[in-house]
C-alpha cells in the first residue's frame, strides 16, 4: 500500500473494512497501516430479553467507523424514523430488547466529485446470534481530506431512512 496515493488507500481501507466485517471468519492484516481486522463467527454476548407482553424492540449498539458527532445525529434520526415506522427502540444499552443492531460504517472519498458512505447492519437475537445482515450506501459531496467532513444532515437523514427501512422489511418478513 506504500505506493498508493492517499485517496486510493482510503478507498481500499474503507471498502476493506466493510468487506472484512461482512466475512464470517478471517484475519486481514495491513502491516503498513498497523490495521488488523480479526473476525470469527459473528456473535455478541447474551442479553436479557424483554417480557413477551412488551412486544418487539430493537437496541442500537454504538456505531462503528463513524465520528461520534455524526453518529449521535444518525442515532437521533434513526429513533425518529423508527417511531414513525412503529419500531420500538430501547433507549439505553442495559435495557432489554428483542434484537440488538450493530452497524459498521465507512466514508470513502473518490478524489473526485463524491464521497461514498457505506454501511453494514447486523441484527442479533438476545442470545447474541446474528440473524440477519444488510448493506447499503449513500453519497455526499466530495471533501478535501477526511471524507466524513462532507457528510451533512441530509445524508445522515437518508442513511437513517435506509437503515430503518431495511430493518422494517426484515422485521416484517421475520414476523416480528
Amino acid at each position: 500500500m506504500q505506493g498508493l496515493d492517499r485517496s486510493r488507500r482510503s478507498v481500499l481501507l474503507g471498502f476493506g473494512f466493510v468487506a472484512a466485517a461482512s466475512l464470517g471468519a478471517c484475519t486481514i492484516s495491513m502491516p503498513d497501516t498497523g490495521i488488523e481486522a480479526i473476525s470469527g463467527p459473528p456473535t455478541l454476548p447474551s442479553h436479557p430479553s424483554p417480557p413477551a407482553s412488551e412486544g418487539v424492540s430493537v437496541q442500537f449498539l454504538p456505531f462503528l467507523g463513524i465520528p461520534v458527532n455524526l453518529g449521535d445525529r444518525l442515532y437521533r434520526d434513526i429513533r425518529q424514523q423508527a417511531a414513525a415506522q412503529s419500531i420500538k427502540v430501547a433507549l439505553r444499552l442495559d435495557e432489554p430488547a428483542t434484537y440488538r443492531i450493530r452497524t459498521y460504517m465507512s466514508a470513502v472519498g473518490s478524489g473526485g466529485t463524491i464521497t461514498t458512505v457505506v454501511f453494514q447492519v447486523e441484527v442479533f437475537n438476545g442470545a447474541g446470534e446474528r440473524l440477519h445482515r444488510f448493506l447499503g450506501q449513500d453519497t455526499a459531496p466530495a471533501a478535501a481530506g477526511d471524507p466524513w467532513s462532507a457528510v451533512e444532515q441530509g445524508t445522515i437523514s437518508q442513511l437513517a431512512a435506509e437503515i430503518v427501512t431495511g430493518l422494517k422489511v426484515w422485521l416484517t418478513r421475520a414476523g416480528s
